[in-house]
């Protein structure tokens, strides 16, 4: 794999836009995540 796809399944980049997904929360480290822009659409 990329580096990319695997910063995206890591959840360090969002998995819907590829921007930075760490939030303060982060509910399932090493998982993907979406990032807070794309959760409020």
């Amino acid at each position: 794999m990329g580096d990319i796809t695997e910063m995206i399944m890591e959840g360090i980049l969002c998995d819907v836009c590829g921007g930075l997904a760490i939030t303060e929360n982060e509910q399932e480290p090493g998982h993907p995540q979406t990032c807070e822009d794309c959760e409020e659409d």
